[in-house]
C-alpha cells in the first residue's frame, strides 16, 4: 500500500494512495478479500491482517489523518467564505516533493482550484526563492488571491512499515523509500559522516540538509555521537 502523509498547521494529515489518489481509510476489507493490497498489489501474508497493519500504524502516528479528497474539499470550504473562489479569483501554489507518488495530491488540488504554480522541491522544501515567489504572486488574478498547499511526505507500506513504498506502477518489485531524500540524509546522519558543503551539482539536497541542520539540534547530536 503506497501512501504518504503530511502534516498541516492544525496537526492534521493528508493520506493518499500513489495508485489512485483515493482515500485509504476504508481499504482494509478489500485487501482481506483479494489477499493482495488494492493499492500496491503486494501479496498479504496468510494469518496476518496486513490491511490492519497499515491502519494500525496510520492511526498510531497520524491519528487525525484526512483522506486527500476530504482535505482539499474542506480547505476549499473554509476559504470560499473568505473570498477565495476556485477557477475565478484564486491562484493555487503547490509545494510538494518531486516524488511521483505525491502526484495524486497535486492532481486533486488542481481539479479543485485550477492549474497550479509549482514551487516544491526535494523533501517538499520551498526553494524557488524571491524570483519564484514574485512570479507566482504576479500570476494571481487581478484583485485576486493565492493559496499555498505545502507538504512533505512519508510512506507507510501495506505491512505498516514507515518510510517504505512499493512503486508497482513503474514496474519496480522491491521496496523503496519515501521520502527518498530525507531517508538518504537519515542514513548519512547515522553514518556520522555528514557532508554539508554546498554542492552545485546537487543544489536541492544541499539546501535541504542545510535547512534541517539550521532548525534542529542535529550538529550537537552528531558531535555527541562522535565523542
Amino acid at each position: 500500500m503506497n501512501s504518504h502523509s503530511s502534516q498541516n498547521q492544525n496537526g492534521h494529515h493528508v493520506i493518499t494512495s500513489s495508485r489512485s489518489g483515493r482515500s485509504l481509510i476504508d481499504s482494509s476489507d478489500q485487501s482481506h478479500a483479494d489477499k493482495t493490497c488494492p493499492h500496491c498489489r503486494q501479496s498479504l501474508k496468510e494469518g496476518k491482517s496486513n490491511g490492519d497493519a497499515f491502519q494500525t500504524k496510520l492511526q498510531s502516528v497520524f491519528p487525525n489523518a484526512y483522506g486527500l479528497e476530504e482535505f482539499v474539499f474542506q480547505s476549499k470550504q473554509t476559504l470560499v467564505p473568505k473570498g477565495f473562489y476556485p477557477h475565478v479569483n484564486t491562484l493555487v501554489c503547490v509545494g510538494l516533493c518531486r516524488d511521483e507518488i505525491t502526484s495524486p495530491f497535486e492532481e486533486e488540488i488542481e481539479a479543485m482550484w485550477g492549474q497550479a504554480f509549482i514551487c516544491g522541491s526535494l523533501g517538499g522544501m520551498l526553494f524557488c526563492g524571491e524570483t519564484g515567489f514574485s512570479a507566482a504572486h504576479h500570476h494571481a488574478p487581478d484583485d485576486g488571491h493565492f493559496v499555498y498547499y505545502c507538504f512533505t511526505h512519508i510512506a507507510i507500506d501495506h505491512e505498516g512499515n514507515i518510510g517504505s513504498v512499493y512503486r508497482t506502477r513503474s514496474g519496480m518489485k522491491e521496496k523503496t523509500t519515501a521520502c527518498g531524500a530525507l531517508a538518504a540524509f537519515t542514513s548519512e546522519i547515522a553514518s556520522g559522516k555528514l557532508k554539508l558543503d554546498f554542492d552545485e551539482n546537487d543544489i536541492e539536497m544541499s539546501m535541504l540538509k542545510k535547512h534541517i541542520v539550521k532548525h534542529t539540534d542535529l550538529m550537537e547530536a552528531v558531535e555527541m555521537h562522535q565523542i
